[in-house]
């Protein structure tokens, strides 16, 4: 009787800590930040043609035309005053702009794709602009454009993930939508699974880069993976944690700003020397007195304060904007004819 007795009151207390344990861990089996099915990114299927409007998780189509700007002199008449303040007519010489079309015939017939990976703010008024400016550059220079969104589906609100410690989307959701992004593209017959590239900023460049360590990991091992990524200032220590591995799956381009206190070069220089050192073909870049966010023109003057407690003035570097550009752009074209990925 003494037995049976106790063995309830066991299983009573077992429960209790079960349903104390339960609300802890919850968020990761039920949660936004779950890594469950029902929690994934939906991805669009086939391509969307050139907007001026970012559309999320959307792949959007490479260029189908060049523009070549000509420009066309004509004369028109014009009615002046003369200085006794008759009218008289007279015929000036004007000069218009006029952008010509012209079908651009690729060598491949699939289309080479990057992954858009956005900063802690998701999309939105701030950021999207200059995310669009980055869907255009890489579309009008031959790549379909993935632009992934992992805060609107999940109705996190604009800037919800910036909130340092309590962020509801953790690094390993944030990594899952990365290689999900990949597979979605891989599976598009009109895209080359061999030259799938990513690039993120902020956090979107942590992504792509701990991604670099995660990916051989057994959930990663055997899904598509990204040829070659690139980061831009993204952030290398958060909380004690290392975001860019000092050993990657594929190849990085790392480019940081010497005055960015939300993402200190100097966390850095550990890892981007030994993956220089790896020999795979990874590269990083200092912009002289480039702060965070030295591409985000809409965002230009902004005062904040980072996760990691640093005040920064967001400011625009056109010169910094245009070099990481193109730095990108032959960063990728670096590995266009290299062997496929996984």
């Amino acid at each position: 009787m003494k037995t049976h007795k106790n063995g309830p009151r066991t299983i009573s207390f077992l429960a209790g800590v079960l349903c104390l344990l339960i609300p802890i861990s919850s968020n990761a089996f039920f949660g936004v930040n779950s890594l469950g099915e029902a929690n994934d990114l939906k991805f669009k299927p086939g391509f969307t043609g050139s907007t001026d409007y970012l559309s999320s998780n959307t792949t959007f189509e490479r260029a189908k035309f060049s523009y070549e700007e000509v420009v066309v002199k004509a004369t028109e008449n014009v009615l002046e005053m003369d200085k006794d303040g008759n009218a008289e007519m007279v015929t000036q010489e004007v000069e218009t702009v006029e952008r010509i079309p012209k079908p651009i015939n690729y060598k491949e017939p699939k289309s080479p794709a990057v992954v858009l990976l956005h900063s802690c703010g998701g999309l939105g008024p701030k950021t999207s602009p200059d995310l669009n400016r980055w869907k255009n550059f890489l579309t009008a220079n031959g790549y379909a454009v993935l632009v992934i969104d992992s805060l609107s589906a999940r109705k996190i609100e604009r800037g919800g993930n910036c909130s340092g410690r309590n962020r509801p989307l953790g690094k390993d959701r944030l990594v899952k939508d990365f290689f999900d992004a990949v597979a979605h593209l891989s599976s598009i017959p009109e895209i080359d699974s061999s030259r799938i590239f990513a690039l993120g900023f902020s956090l979107g460049a942590m992504t792509v880069g701990i991604s670099g360590d995660m990916a051989d990991d057994r959930s990663y091992a055997d899904k598509p993976h990204p040829r070659a990524v690139a980061g831009i200032y993204g952030g290398c220590r958060y909380r004690h944690e290392n975001w860019l591995p000092a050993k990657s799956a594929f190849p990085i381009l790392w480019l940081m700003g010497s005055a960015d206190r939300e993402s200190p070069p100097t966390d850095c220089m550990y890892a981007v020397k030994k993956l220089e050192a790896q020999n795979i073909g990874s590269e990083w870049h200092i912009y002289e007195n480039a702060t965070h966010c030295w591409d985000c023109k809409a965002m230009d003057g902004l005062i904040r304060v980072s996760g990691n407690g640093a005040r920064n003035t967001y400011t625009y570097d056109e010169n910094a904007t245009r070099d990481s550009e193109q730095r990108v752009l032959q960063f990728f074209e670096k590995f266009q004819s290299a062997s496929s990925s996984k």
